[in-house]
């Protein structure tokens, strides 16, 4: 499975992701997303829990149950 690396920023005042090598070498999932809990990117660990190939620009509430849908939405302030 392919690393989704973090995008370059289009931008000079958006920010990176901090600490990127620790980020993308790391064996623990972790996902980075935006305010509409889209994948903006993913490290190698993450795409290995998920069975998927390529997690950007897809909703992390895609990979929960449907019973936690609702309390995710909650969560990232989302009505």
């Amino acid at each position: 499975m392919r690393c989704v690396r973090c995008p370059r920023r289009a931008r000079s005042d958006e920010p990176a992701v901090a600490g990127e090598p620790a980020f993308l070498r790391s064996i623990v999932a972790m996902f980075v997303v935006d305010r509409t809990q889209t994948i903006v990117a993913a490290n190698r660990a993450a795409h290995g829990l998920l069975a998927v190939n390529d997690l950007s620009g897809q909703v992390i509430t895609d990979f929960y149950p449907p019973e936690s849908i609702a309390q995710a939405r909650v969560s990232f302030q989302i009505q």
